[in-house]
């Protein structure tokens, strides 16, 4: 996958529910050394233990534009919501 770290990449309205470590973390990666964005607003992402791996990560989570279906964005998720999915590195 190459692309330029200050991409801004629209995947808003493709109806997204889980943010897999598996399939966004490469993304996020790269975007997260130039201040490019990957937005996600008005996807319904399920905001659980399946997305803690970001929030670990306050340098990927910067570069990930949504929010929660209750209103959340994720920029103000914290780690401590998650502290109940296990250790994340």
């Amino acid at each position: 996958m190459s692309f330029p770290t200050d991409a801004n990449i629209s995947l808003s309205w493709n109806s997204i529910e889980y943010l897999s470590e598996e399939s966004f973390w490469p993304i996020v990666e790269v975007l997260s050394l130039g201040g490019g964005t990957i937005d996600l607003e008005h996807n319904p992402v399920v905001c659980d233990c399946s997305m803690a791996w970001l929030v670990y990560n306050p340098g990927f989570l910067e570069s990930v534009l949504g929010s929660c279906p209750d209103g959340t964005p994720f920029s103000d998720l914290v780690p401590e919501d998650f502290q109940d999915c296990g250790t994340f590195d």
